[in-house]
């Protein structure tokens, strides 16, 4: 998984926290960008 460009263990707690947001509130709300996110 890559967030803004970095992976999320680079970013630390911070970016984890981010993609578990994405991962829960991006999913019901926008799950085309997600996927494209995550795919």
């Amino acid at each position: 998984m890559v967030v803004n460009g970095e992976p999320p263990l680079r970013q630390g707690p911070r970016g984890l926290e981010v993609c578990l947001r994405l991962l829960l509130g991006g999913t019901l709300r926008e799950p085309e960008a997600t996927l494209r996110a995550y795919g």
